[in-house]
């Protein structure tokens, strides 16, 4: 029997998150020889449910694989689903996995924002080209969104040839999103920080600042990729040009445009938040 919108609810509530939907992905890791850690850091609540990742140790073995990330939420570890246990029992479950076993298998879940009318789901190597990006960004055009693509959860493998050379993108797909946002007053911070890599294009989000206007609206996420601010595409200039660009619109514009990009895990799924608690449910969807 379908969930009534209170159930639903409750369910959100009781594992902390803000988000209808996520993107659920299966991670296999396995311990090097004479390493005595997968190198993971959690946090629990007390009043919610199940796990996030609150850190990455650098060079360890989840550093090196490179999928899991800090924000996510562990949902199971090998065959023990964690996100129906209390914050603390969660904790002592996986830590006990974690120390136990020399290979684990993870079910992480990544929230993001959906806003159906400006949130698409795109081929990663459009994103540098000024023409095809310009086509999912315009209406009229042939758009991929979140409501109508991909009713099942599963995230379609981009076919065309990649060509993406110094690219930051390594997936097939990515969550497109553009985010308007005004100052108040001209010598207000939009409260956002980026990092960018010699050889690397564009910019990426690596802090948001607590009680920021970028905070507040909620959409932009650390780890996103800014693609273009103000019609400026910085998918094409290399990280330190692509920088000097951001500072000087975000110093000198009240009204900031956005244009983001989040990466989708090849072989991720998107799911309602409220199944990762049904076991069944779950079950469906990684299949």
């Amino acid at each position: 029997m379908p969930l009534t919108p209170s159930e639903k609810t409750t369910r959100l509530n009781k594992l902390g998150f803000n988000r209808e939907s996520m993107i659920v992905q299966i991670i296999e890791l396995t311990k090097p020889p004479k390493e005595t850690i997968f190198g993971i850091y959690t946090c629990f609540s007390k009043v919610h449910q199940g796990l996030m990742v609150s850190g990455i140790v650098p060079d360890s073995a989840t550093s090196l694989d490179g999928r899991l990330q800090r924000g996510d939420h562990i949902i199971r570890v090998n065959a023990l689903n964690i996100a129906a246990l209390p914050g603390k029992r969660a904790y002592e479950v996986f830590l006990k996995e974690m120390q136990t076993k020399t290979k684990v298998r993870l079910v992480v879940a990544r929230p993001f924002r959906v806003e159906k009318s400006e949130t698409k789901i795109v081929p990663s190597n459009i994103l540098e080209d000024d023409e095809a990006l310009e086509n999912y960004l315009v209406a009229g055009n042939k758009l991929t969104s979140l409501d109508k693509a991909f009713p099942e959860g599963n995230v379609q493998k981009n076919d065309a040839s990649r060509n993406l050379g110094t690219s930051i993108f390594t997936t097939d797909n990515a969550i497109l999103q553009t985010i308007e946002l005004s100052k108040p007053v001209l010598d207000m911070k939009f409260g956002g920080a980026t990092h960018w890599a010699e050889y690397h294009v564009g910019l990426r989000v690596c802090r948001i600042d607590p009680g920021s206007l970028i905070h507040h609206d909620g959409r932009m996420q650390i780890g996103d990729y800014i693609i273009r601010i103000n019609g400026h595409n910085l998918a094409k200039m290399v990280g330190k040009a692509a920088q000097e660009v951001f500072d000087s619109v975000i110093k000198t514009s009240n009204k900031v445009t956005f244009v983001v990009a989040r990466p989708i895990p090849n072989g991720g799924k998107i799911v309602p938040s409220n199944i990762l608690l049904d076991e069944e449910e779950v079950k469906k969807y990684l299949k």
